[in-house]
């Protein structure tokens, strides 16, 4: 765990002893994660717990941020297709090859192995992505985005870590097991988690 990851929590510990409110927003979103409310492909693109784990309210806050963010399109997203799903870190030479198979303008390195990431994941001219309009995520609007690089996280990884990344860096891609498709998110509001990551305002 990193040390944002140490300080993200501690926010929320601190918030669940003075906000009433706020610990009843979390609470709703765990008990939806756990219950599935939300399809596992959506929350794997955020997300991805090992199967022994359950989600926690570090993961329901993390969450909770990610999701009011999608739906207010603050997050642009576009999905990539790969020809694989990817495999344990310790295979690096196997998911560089599936990664190899991406279409310009994206390129991506799978590093693995790494406390802040898995590798890199970029590209060298302007794509269009889709964000969500008037607070309806089925409603959506194409955004052009110029050319930039984000983190790459693969498989198992937590909702805190993948927040502070889109925080941070202002996006990640995801590529969660299972799946053959890269997630891509970039934060398009430039006010959004600035200086500081907010509470949960939408569920």
């Amino acid at each position: 765990m990193t040390l944002q990851e140490k300080m993200l929590q501690q926010v929320v510990n601190e918030r669940c002893a003075v906000e009433a409110d706020w610990v009843q927003i979390v609470s709703q979103v765990l008990r939806r994660l756990q219950t599935q409310y939300w399809t596992q492909e959506y929350v794997d693109s955020f997300m991805q717990k090992w199967d022994r784990f359950e989600y926690d309210i570090y993961d329901a806050y993390s969450f909770a941020q990610f999701h009011a963010a999608v739906n207010a399109g603050k997050i642009a997203h576009a999905t990539i297709q790969l020809s694989g799903i990817p495999k344990s870190d310790h295979r690096k030479s196997a998911n560089n090859k599936l990664l190899e198979g991406l279409r310009p303008p994206f390129v991506a390195q799978f590093t693995g192995g790494s406390v802040d990431d898995d590798g890199t994941f970029l590209w060298d001219h302007s794509i269009e992505l889709v964000k969500s309009t008037s607070d309806n995520m089925m409603s959506v609007e194409r955004v052009v985005v110029p050319s930039g690089r984000v983190p790459l996280e693969v498989g198992y990884t937590t909702g805190s870590r993948t927040l502070l990344h889109l925080a941070q860096e202002r996006g990640v891609a995801r590529w969660p097991y299972g799946s053959c498709l890269i997630y891509l998110y970039l934060t398009i509001d430039g006010d959004l988690w600035s200086p500081s990551i907010a509470a949960p305002h939408m569920v």
